[in-house]
Order: structure tokens, then C-alpha cells, then sequence
């Protein structure tokens, strides 16, 4: 969505939406992404790494923090994922 400053850190705002897709129960980050422990941590792993490039040594962002649809992911409304808040390069 944006990349915003705050404190001197660059933190991208990505917004996560559904697309309808014509196979049988979709492909949507709620019902197969998110689904289960090993699909929602890994999906949970696979989004961190992608957006943050830690071992990228240029020019980066900061943190990033995920949107389901337009809204803040909330942690205890969730199962399986771990996205929620700001998340930051180590």
C-alpha cells in the first residue's frame, strides 16, 4: 500500500486480498495460506523474509507490517499466523 517514516525507519504497509479464483474453495490467503499450523507458519516465514531481504546489504526498508483486506492483521484474531504489528530487519 505505502511506505511510510517513522523514527527515522522505513516501514512498508502491505495489503494482503483475497482473489476469486474458479478452482473449488479458491486459492485465498485465509482458507490455504493461513490454514494449520505448518501452512500458516510457514506462509507466516515465506511473507517476513520476502519483504525484509535481510541479507540484502543496500538501500532497504526498515519493517514492514501485513493488512488482511484493508485492515491491521491482529494477532488473537488469527490461528496459525504471526503477522501482526511492525516486524523489523535484524
Amino acid at each position: 500500500m505505502r511506505i511510510e517514516n517513522r523514527n527515522n525507519k522505513k516501514i512498508a504497509i502491505i495489503d494482503l486480498r483475497e482473489k476469486n479464483h474458479p478452482y473449488p474453495h479458491g486459492y485465498s490467503w485465509r482458507g490455504i495460506y493461513f490454514q494449520g499450523s505448518s501452512g500458516g507458519g510457514s506462509t507466516t516465514v515465506t511473507l517476513i523474509k520476502t519483504f525484509l531481504q535481510e541479507n540484502y546489504k543496500g538501500e532497504w526498508i526498515d519493517g514492514v507490517e501485513f493488512y488482511y483486506e484493508g485492515k491491521p492483521i491482529v494477532e488473537d484474531e488469527w490461528a496459525h499466523i504471526f503477522l501482526s504489528g511492525t516486524i523489523y530487519r535484524k
